[in-house]
């Protein structure tokens, strides 16, 4: 069965609509658009689906890549060959995944297991915090001016403030699925990397590999945010998606 899948997963590959999303060679700039992941709703087997949403985010970034260098005016775009990468992760192991802050002496460190059920981490000004969530090396970074409540192992508050969460891949069959609340909505993940502006009023959220699903309070809609999508949810509207650029990021390092 093992060796099916690989074939299968390594057929899809091959006719991925890779042209579809590298349209920055164009005269003007044209941005790119997210539409390959139409094709691997139909996919029988949820490694199948993993990999071919994997393949569609590598080449949706690079195609980000080459357009965000041309509205910069430049001459010589990278290469549009796909990479497993974003702009700003790696597709490694949480430890060795890029900040999007340069750890400093006021930045505090939490290491799996240091915070209880409903113990509170808040950033003043000029102060960063980095979450180890869980044993596997997801995280979360809190940039100045946060806070983040643990309610409890897979689920987690914030209250106000920026947030870049990186949650590692689940093992196949594993039943969790991580919640991150809201005072506007409730994002539920179980392998991604996002980013995340929390007010009272409202709450954005930016993807950056994976998928997101974001809903309002009361579970009534909800949306699925792809890599390089974002949406925004206030008290009373659940917007719909639209993609961002470098520029847009709710963090940038």
């Amino acid at each position: 069965m093992r060796i099916v899948s690989a074939l299968s997963i390594g057929a899809f590959f091959a006719i991925l609509p890779f042209p579809i999303l590298l349209q920055t060679e164009a005269a003007g700039c044209s941005q790119p658009t997210y539409n390959c992941l139409q094709s691997c709703a139909g996919l029988p087997t949820l490694d199948q689906y993993e990999a071919c949403s994997t393949s569609c985010n590598a080449q949706y970034q690079a195609a980000m890549t080459q357009y965000n260098q041309c509205i910069q005016g430049s001459s010589e775009p990278k290469s549009s060959s796909p990479s497993r990468s974003s702009p700003t992760v790696s597709s490694s192991s949480s430890s060795s995944l890029k900040s999007t802050h340069t750890p400093t002496s006021k930045t505090k460190i939490y290491k799996f297991g240091d915070l209880k059920e409903g113990d509170r981490v808040a950033t003043g000004k000029g102060e960063r915090a980095t979450i180890f969530v869980d044993s596997r090396g997801s995280r979360v970074e809190l940039e100045p001016n946060s806070t983040f409540i643990l309610v409890k192992p897979d689920e987690y508050q914030t209250v106000k403030g920026k947030f870049a969460f990186f949650f590692e891949k689940l093992l196949p069959g594993a039943n969790i699925r991580y919640q991150v609340r809201t005072p506007t909505a409730v994002a539920a993940v179980r392998g991604t990397k996002f980013l995340m502006f929390v007010t009272k009023a409202k709450t954005t959220v930016q993807v950056l590999e994976g998928l997101v699903s974001v809903s309002d309070l009361k579970g009534a809609e909800f949306v699925e945010v792809s890599a390089g999508y974002q949406t925004t949810v206030t008290k009373t509207k659940l917007q719909k998606l639209k993609p961002f650029t470098e520029r847009q990021r709710i963090i940038r390092q």
